[in-house]
């Protein structure tokens, strides 16, 4: 997901929508399979669901047809942003997960 963002011109949009439909099935089929449930929370969802297509709407469509004059790399930022957002939410849940692991092996009386 953070190569998104260097997938910008028009032509190489078809292998930024490719990678969005190969990866996040791949990846939840991965997680469910070693954990044995789906591990989306609803802020999950939310990001999966609402936030990157809205964002995949607004620079693929909405940007080049009102704002490309104007504004040529409003579409580069706003993509950049929302994958920083997104891979600073995986960030923090990685290391809450690590977090939490360590303390279990450490202090197991402490949950």
């Amino acid at each position: 997901m953070s190569l998104f963002p260097l997938l910008f011109r028009m032509q190489e949009y078809p292998l930024n929508v490719l990678g969005c439909l190969v990866y996040h099935p791949v990846v939840y089929y991965a997680l469910k399979q070693h954990h044995g449930a789906a591990m989306l929370n609803i802020l999950d969802r939310l990001l999966i669901f609402v936030a990157l297509p809205m964002t995949e709407l607004f620079c693929g469509v909405l940007h080049p047809l009102l704002l490309m004059e104007r504004l040529p790399f409003l579409a580069l930022l706003v993509r950049s942003v929302v994958c920083a957002v997104c891979m600073l939410y995986i960030w923090a849940l990685s290391a809450r997960a690590v977090h939490q692991h360590w303390l279990v092996r450490i202090c197991p009386s402490s949950q």
